[in-house]
């Protein structure tokens, strides 16, 4: 068991780079022993861009972002869920399953868990995995970066897994919260006793 909870309600930008399917032979190769790596050039890609859009200007099917969230920490499953340009989010409710099978300090190496259910205990995975790249890295080579090191390609379980950003409250949660401290302060009483009288 690895503590994935850095993944749960996370919300994590797609560069290109992460919305690409793989599977053992065509863009990724098992090392064994849990280690794994990823090999855009192996299914004849330069780079990891699967968008019909560019960066920074998306078309509406592509992925723009996946939003995670720990469903069987025991098991190190998680569900995803991904939202496309236009707005639209798949799927609706719930999320996909999948199991985190590999790290490194760049990111995730998930594969995808075939009709999971939360609560489930016998996992069937299917053989599609998927990068989670933290939001500094760019698997990309398509916004002039020089593409991807060794070490973002090559995932394991040994090491430190890797910190995922943890969300910021949102304006909705905190305006409330503002308005109400920006009301009570007005009130005479407790002006006078923050003054100190």
């Amino acid at each position: 068991m690895t503590d994935i909870s850095s993944l749960n309600n996370n919300s994590l930008f797609n560069e290109l780079d992460t919305s690409l399917p793989l599977t053992i032979g065509n863009g990724i190769t098992s090392l064994g022993g849990g280690n794994y790596v990823a090999s855009p050039n192996g299914i004849g890609l330069a780079t990891y861009d699967n968008w019909l859009g560019v960066l920074g200007a998306p078309a509406p099917s592509d992925i723009i972002g996946y939003t995670t969230t720990v469903s069987n920490a025991a098991l190190d499953v998680i569900q995803y869920s991904f939202t496309t340009a236009d707005g639209s989010v798949s799927p609706k409710t719930g999320g996909i399953g999948a199991e985190v099978v590999a790290w490194n300090s760049t990111g995730v190496l998930v594969e995808q868990l075939t009709g999971y259910v939360p609560g489930q205990t016998s996992l069937s995975p299917d053989g599609t995995y998927l990068i989670f790249a933290l939001p500094r890295v760019d698997l990309s080579v398509t916004d002039g970066s020089a593409g991807p090191t060794t070490a973002e390609l090559t995932f394991g379980t040994s090491g430190a897994f890797p910190g995922f950003p943890v969300p910021e409250p949102s304006t909705a949660v905190l305006m409330p919260l503002m308005v109400i401290l920006l009301m009570v302060s007005r009130i005479r009483a407790v002006r006078s006793f923050l003054a100190g009288r």
